[in-house]
């Protein structure tokens, strides 16, 4: 086939559509399976879900690790704000529970699309964008799709590369005198970082684009002004405490990047990496053919995207932390591949081909990830575990309950189904998930707390059947609960009962 029937056919829209028809038909069912699925993925999911439910009650998000709350958790408050707004719109149950995370994955692949709907894009290129969104989504299960703040992040930028790309005219340069795009930027930013302190590494390569491409220092302060807006407006809500996030993320800091984790963020921000830096090394070619300056818009955009990755990367080498950090990059790496095979107007078959085979590694890999997906739903344990915790609330009416851990990991990853017990009107009080992560950083635990157990607040808790209880040794190796707190347990409450799947301890005294 010759050269110009091969660009003919990467330029018609026929076989992208019918690729992307494929790809949105992927991420819709597994959207849908894991709407519907009765229980979560990941430990961290029900934690969140629990807090945002709790903060709508007006419960502190952010609590001291002096109080006698032990929710505390590292994320930003725009993470709970969401959710919570699901959850107050649409009622709190496992479903609701998910939802928000579903929505942003669907919203990325949305915006992506209409970034490129344009008079100065072919119309394949939209398809491509499409399809290496889903193409990211389904690589990247669950990660992608939960409603830890990963899937919002990717849909943040995702909307910043949109805004970035319709405020281009038709030669690709912006309107120095709007003040509209730098200030929808800074948004952007001020809210990435509202989910995650870092998150503007996401957001600072676009922001590099547009100064670089207007040379306006005006964009600059707009930019700045509107970011930090956005970052601590969610503060002046009194369920947010700044001190107790800065509080959490002072510990967080301490933790030490690992050579392993290190090693597997590398290999997984490959198809993150490459598309940068080829549009890094097409434009520094460029440049130092034609003798033009080394400020120029496309470099700076390439050379902030890999600084960002490399952050981020860093980040992801830290325990407890991981290689989806580079996740959000999705769009801006989408964007990359559309300005490597538009870069000059043309650089020919090769560069169009190039990505698309990129494109193509990022589709077939995801099979296998897909896969094991699925393979994780386990309908009828959850159905059977949802069914056992309904039978313990009839059988105990008026009786707040809690979940607690057992001495192993296979009994704790029932605790993923204790929202649950929150979404029934159960009090929220402490977390052993959160307690896995203070253990490694040696926080001690409040007397408060001890004292919480130590007067019974808690009726009933629910331990993992037939383990002793509060012994676990967690995902760090360490002992997740202190001495001090598992004796005021064991001295207050024994077991009554045991149903499927718990045993039932109740407190041996009413409590004040």
């Amino acid at each position: 086939m010759s050269q110009d029937r091969l660009l003919k056919l990467f330029r018609s829209s026929a076989p992208f559509i019918t690729i992307a028809t494929i790809v949105v038909i992927s991420v819709i069912a597994v959207i849908v399976s894991y709407g519907l699925y009765l229980g979560y993925l990941d430990h961290g999911e029900p934690i969140i879900a629990m807090a945002a439910l709790k903060m709508i009650e007006g419960q502190q998000i952010y609590p001291s690790f002096k109080s006698d709350l032990f929710t505390n958790n590292l994320y930003g408050p725009y993470l709970y704000f969401v959710n919570g707004a699901f959850l107050k719109v649409l009622g709190a149950n496992t479903l609701t529970g998910k939802t928000a995370g579903l929505f942003a994955a669907t919203g990325s692949m949305a915006f992506i699309f209409f970034a490129y709907r344009h008079t100065r894009f072919h119309t394949a290129t939209s398809w491509f964008a499409l399809i290496a969104m889903g193409g990211f989504i389904l690589l990247n299960l669950p990660y992608s799709i939960w409603i830890r703040p990963d899937p919002f992040l990717v849909l943040l930028t995702t909307i910043a590369i949109f805004v970035i790309r319709r405020a281009e005219n038709r030669d690709g340069y912006f309107d120095r005198a709007s003040w509209l795009t730098p200030l929808l930027i800074g948004l952007l930013g001020g809210v990435a970082v509202g989910f995650k302190i870092y998150a503007a590494a996401y957001i600072f390569p676009i922001a590099v684009l547009y100064f670089l491409s207007t040379k306006s220092f005006l964009s600059i302060l707009v930019m700045s002004v509107s970011g930090f807006g956005a970052a601590f407006l969610p503060f002046v809500l009194p369920v947010f405490s700044l001190s107790g996030f800065l509080e959490w993320f002072s510990l967080i800091a301490e933790k030490a990047a690992t050579a392993e984790m290190f090693e597997r963020a590398i290999r997984y921000s490959a198809f993150f990496l490459i598309p940068a830096l080829a549009v890094f090394a097409l434009r520094i070619t460029t440049i130092l053919k034609s003798r033009a300056s080394l400020i120029d818009p496309q470099l700076g955009y390439a050379a902030a995207t890999l600084i960002g990755l490399c952050v981020c990367i860093s980040l992801a080498s830290k325990p407890g932390a991981g290689a989806y950090y580079v996740l959000p990059f999705a769009a801006i790496t989408i964007d990359m591949l559309v300005r490597w095979f538009h870069y000059d107007g043309n650089i020919g078959i090769s560069g169009r081909w190039t990505a698309g085979l990129i494109v193509a590694l990022l589709i077939v890999t995801s099979i296998p990830v897909q896969k094991r997906f699925y393979r994780a739903l386990q309908w009828d344990h959850a159905q059977a575990i949802q069914s056992d915790l309904a039978q313990i609330m009839g059988a105990h009416p008026n009786k707040t309950i809690q979940m607690a851990i057992g001495s192993g990991i296979t009994g704790y990853k029932k605790s993923i189904y204790k929202s649950v017990l929150v979404f029934e009107g159960n009090p929220y009080t402490i977390d052993f998930g959160i307690m896995m992560e203070t253990s490694l950083l040696q926080v001690p635990i409040a007397n408060g707390v001890i004292r919480r157990m130590t007067d019974c607040r808690t009726d009933i808790w629910l331990v993992p059947k037939d383990e002793p209880p509060m012994e676990m040794v967690g995902y760090y190796n360490t002992v997740v609960v202190s001495e001090e707190l598992r004796a005021a347990f064991k001295a207050n409450y024994s077991p009554i009962a045991q149903s499927e799947f718990f045993d039932i301890w109740s407190c041996r005294h009413p409590h004040g």
